[in-house]
């Protein structure tokens, strides 16, 4: 049986959505300060129902990794993945002139019934020199949270519409000539504490630790989910990934 959600807007900053007293998501859309590490909303802290955090923020190595974003690590020689761009022959160069952004501009619906909550949100890419280059229509959605199965869901999806006099290029650090960094897209951050967790793939795909995300690396599938063990509790936490 699903459980009921509530939810906070702490307008020009955030939307936190809740459950049972847990903060399950909060969905920040005021601007970061660092233009370099590329400034789009993204969802952090994401949290089980038991309150076990499932995503990190700006870590050491990688200070524009933050939770669940949109992005995009090469599109037209512009970067709004955030930090350093890969250039072939060269490896990854600060270049912060290559460094566009997401804008927030606004909520077109915001929804909320008493198990599920949803938001439409309209944003404009804009490159770095503050040319408009795409307007997008993005809707996430929070539901089905079930205490007795210990899971809960999180929908997100985009329309991308082109407004440059030119085509949108989108690629990734693989397409620029290095191997097996085809990162680009909706991009989850894992908390530390997960690293050499397990990944796992339909038809017995995957496996424990780097190897079994080795072996679902570059390949196609309609789900995948990722286990990792907390620090600190004597836990386990799974997502899954599905393509829709």
């Amino acid at each position: 049986m699903t459980a009921p959600l509530t939810v906070t807007h702490t307008h020009g900053d955030r939307i936190t959505v809740g459950c049972d007293g847990t903060e399950l998501m909060a969905y920040v859309y005021r601007p970061d300060p660092e233009a370099f590490e590329s400034r789009k909303p993204y969802a952090h802290p994401l949290r089980t129902l038991t309150g076990s955090t499932v995503s990190g923020y700006r870590p050491h190595d990688h200070r524009w990794h933050k939770g669940l974003q949109m992005t995009a690590s090469h599109l037209s020689h512009q970067n709004f993945w955030g930090g350093n761009s890969y250039i072939h022959g060269e490896g990854y160069r600060p270049i912060p002139e290559r460094v566009g952004s997401m804008r927030h501009d606004g909520f077109d619906a915001l929804d909320v019934s008493d198990d599920r909550f949803s938001f439409t949100e309209a944003l404009t890419w804009v490159a770095n020199n503050g040319d408009a280059w795409a307007r997008e229509r993005r809707t996430v959605e929070v539901h089905s949270a079930e205490p007795d199965e210990g899971a809960w869901a999180l929908d997100w999806s985009i329309h991308l519409t082109n407004i440059r006099s030119e085509p949108l290029d989108f690629g990734s650090p693989t397409t620029a000539g290095r191997e097996m960094a085809g990162y680009t897209g909706l991009h989850w951050r894992g908390p530390r504490d997960f690293t050499g967790g397990d990944v796992l793939g339909p038809d017995g795909r995957g496996g424990e630790g780097e190897s079994g995300a080795a072996a679902m690396m570059g390949t196609q599938a309609p789900w995948l989910a990722f286990t990792g063990r907390h620090d600190d509790i004597d836990a386990r936490s799974t997502l899954l990934f599905v393509h829709a």
